[in-house]
């Protein structure tokens, strides 16, 4: 199969640069090329139904939001070590949303400090019948670029993402149901020095965020028409958009920025839930970051001053960039000018770009904890295994997550085995020496293939 490939990170950044070079006083950006207006913010009227927004990600929120709900079933001792999490039909995971689960409050789940909307305040209310397993890669083979059943890679023994993941989830449970936890520490914290609810969560975040915004929603695999940015400029049904702007929503939906992403500071965006327009509620599906959007302004703090980088905005503009011209041109894709595809696609190689990237800073980010985490253990015999299970956990999660983007860098020659080879399946419980070495390895791979700067490599 044919697939496309991303322009060097660095040019297409410089070219996002160059297509919205210009601000207004009402707070648009205009496209010089073609005098596109570019709203500040992610919000677009409909074409069909004056006055209306167009823009709707729900299902995007949703598995967002089970991920999370996941998360906090493992950190619950008398949750996870249920049976039901050792068998067929996991909770969140292959459960369609009833019951218990359905009158789950979002609120609760996610932690925020005020109430969410009325329309969406359980998460029966926000996802259905939706859960993971249906976006899960190797579920939705339509646009699957390998399968994830048979072609699987970065863990040894290894070939099928599902079949892993329910390892992970049978493994946290049986632990937490027999107390067989490394000692002191958290019941899903394992004597081999794995923090199973850090894993598991990271390792989805690939697995149906990241797989889904990059090989599905904003793809153009000509051998999947009518998805991705191959599908429908006509109206979708009765609803208030075009397929097209509607696929385009969902692989920003994915990304996880909050509409008015661009208002924040990368301090608030880090932490990501903001009352923007001051009702007293967090609209989940407008004023909640999740996912790579957070960690994007993570990184983008903890830069080295020498080095700055500003990963928030290079995604957020194309973005915006991309949903301007979607929505302007009116049109599918084939029936676009050259000029429009090539300014879409610019967008959205950028937009994946900078998404990629904030996840790539983010592994590099965890190396550096890692290797900090086995030093502390070093020099203080009493030091717990927490920390290291942590910081591994997340490096490996996110690093897995990596291959499921058709046309990721990493994905190039042998570079994902290479890395994960570097990393391994466990880390090393002590300051050992030579898996030191390889952390330092992996993370000099990640900045050649990702164009980091030394400063940042240790920054981070």
């Amino acid at each position: 199969m044919t697939r496309r490939t991303l322009a060097p990170i660095a040019a297409g950044l410089a070219s996002l640069a160059l297509l919205a070079a210009c601000s207004d006083t009402d707070g648009t950006v205009t496209v010089t090329s073609d005098d596109l207006a570019v709203p500040a913010n992610y919000s677009f009227e409909s074409r069909f139904e004056a006055g209306t927004s167009s823009v709707n990600y729900q299902g995007q929120v949703c598995r967002q939001t089970l991920i999370i709900a996941l998360d906090n079933a493992v950190r619950d001792a008398s949750e996870i070590s249920g049976s039901e999490y050792r068998g067929a039909s996991v909770p969140y995971f292959d459960d369609t949303i009833a019951g218990t689960i359905a009158a789950e409050n979002t609120q609760t789940v996610l932690g925020t400090t005020l109430p969410v909307p009325e329309a969406v305040d359980t998460l029966g209310e926000l996802c259905g019948t939706k859960h993971l397993k249906e976006k899960f890669a190797g579920n939705d083979t339509v646009t699957d670029w390998k399968d994830w059943n048979t072609e699987f890679q970065g863990v040894t023994g290894q070939s099928s993402a599902e079949d892993f993941l329910r390892e992970l989830i049978t493994a946290v449970s049986n632990q937490a149901e027999q107390g067989t936890n490394a000692p002191g520490e958290p019941h899903y914290v394992s004597t081999t020095g794995i923090d199973y609810a850090q894993y598991i969560q990271k390792f989805l975040l690939g697995a149906v965020v990241f797989a889904q915004g990059t090989d599905d929603y904003l793809d153009n695999d000509p051998t999947t028409p009518g998805k991705g940015l191959l599908a429908s400029a006509d109206q979708a049904g009765s609803h208030p958009y075009s397929s097209l702007e509607h696929q385009w929503d969902e692989g920003f939906g994915y990304f996880g920025a909050a509409r008015r992403y661009a208002d924040r500071s990368d301090e608030v965006n880090r932490d990501g839930v903001v009352d923007d327009n001051n009702d007293g509620f967090i609209d989940v599906l407008s004023e909640h970051n999740f996912a790579a959007s957070t960690n994007a302004a993570k990184r983008d703090v903890g830069a080295d001053p020498s080095s700055p980088t500003d990963l928030t905005t290079a995604a957020f503009e194309a973005f915006l960039t991309g949903r301007a011209i979607i929505t302007t041109s009116a049109v599918g894709f084939d029936d676009m000018s050259s000029e429009q595809q090539a300014a879409l696609l610019t967008a959205r190689d950028n937009a994946v770009s900078a998404w990629e990237q904030a996840i790539a800073a983010t592994i590099v980010h965890y190396i550096n904890d890692v290797l900090d985490a086995m030093a502390e253990r070093e020099a203080n015999a009493s030091a717990g295994l927490a920390d290291l299970a942590k910081a591994w956990a997340e490096m490996k999660g996110f690093a897995l997550g990596l291959q499921f983007n058709p046309a990721s860098p990493m994905n190039v020659g042998s570079r994902f085995a290479d890395l994960h080879a570097l990393l391994d399946d466990q880390p090393a419980l002590t300051n050992d020496s030579t898996y030191r070495q390889d952390l330092l390895d992996a993370r000099a791979l990640i900045g050649t293939t990702y164009g980091f700067s030394q400063a940042n490599l240790e920054a981070w």
